[in-house]
């Protein structure tokens, strides 16, 4: 019915816009089509508040570690790493460690997993960050190496992720994009809270090209007071339920050149 009122054009155009899938195009999805009519952005919800941490409160110990990369599994690429310098997969070889194993973090800072008032029923998804692709923006920049300063509710996954490697992208390049989360199970005092992130990783540096590195995606759980004084429980992982874990790469040979290849990460 969609497609007979809309054609093929104007489905995917809806399609693009309806980022939950309701058949409804609601006026926080509608932003994209406002924005380029009138040409005003307006400020971004994560960038609207910056809170004020108490220094006194609850600290949380948090530990990163991972297995590097079995080279032997990238079976999946069309040409694996034929015609890829060796000096051009350095970043990938040398990625052996997270950048840092241990880290210390204000309980306060996780205040972001928490939902909204009106997200308060137990699976009802909301977003911690937006994606913001759609038909209008396109894709973002292969050519880039390092992460644009995190605002907002970006903060606390950038901290995450930069416990694995210096340079994460909390913002992928292509869909999916953005984090999200729901309630898992609610108690007098805490939530169980579930999310799932797509970010990726940007391993080389000048003078070598980009190489990204792009998990399938990150998910995990917070067990978090309700006031975000206290977190019980926290874990974030790429899933390995398969006993491995499925990535992308994706390098660039020069300007408009790219070569991707699919692997295991342990």
């Amino acid at each position: 019915m969609a497609l007979k009122s809309l054609g093929n054009e104007g489905l995917f155009l809806f399609s693009s816009l309806d980022t939950n899938n309701d058949l409804y195009i609601s006026p926080e999805e509608f932003k994209p089509i406002a924005e380029k009519l009138t040409g005003i952005t307006p400020i971004s919800a994560l960038e609207e508040e910056e809170e004020v941490l108490d220094p006194n409160g609850e600290m949380l110990s948090l530990v990163a570690k991972f297995q590097p990369l079995l080279m032997e599994t990238m079976t999946k690429s069309k040409d694996g790493f034929l015609g890829i310098s060796h000096e051009a997969l350095s970043g990938l070889r040398n990625w052996t460690v997270p950048a840092s194993p241990m880290s210390m973090m204000l309980a306060q800072q996780f205040k972001t997993f928490l939902p909204s008032k009106n997200k308060l029923e137990l699976g009802d998804p909301w977003w911690i960050i937006p994606s913001e692709l759609n038909i209008f923006t396109g894709y973002l920049p292969n050519n880039r190496f390092y992460p644009p300063a995190p605002k907002g509710k970006e903060i606390i996954v950038h901290k995450l992720l930069s416990m694995f490697h210096p340079r994460p992208f909390v913002k992928t390049r292509f869909a999916p994009q953005g984090a999200v989360a729901c309630i898992q199970a609610v108690a007098e005092f805490y939530y169980k809270i579930a999310f799932r992130i797509h970010a990726e990783f940007q391993l080389n540096e000048p003078p070598d090209f980009p190489f990204w590195f792009s998990p399938a995606q990150f998910t995990g759980y917070i067990i978090l007071s309700k006031d975000s004084s206290h977190v019980r429980e926290f874990k974030l992982a790429v899933p390995n339920n398969r006993g491995k874990v499925p990535m992308e790469q994706t390098e660039l040979k020069g300007p408009g050149k790219a070569t991707e290849g699919q692997g295991k990460w342990q």
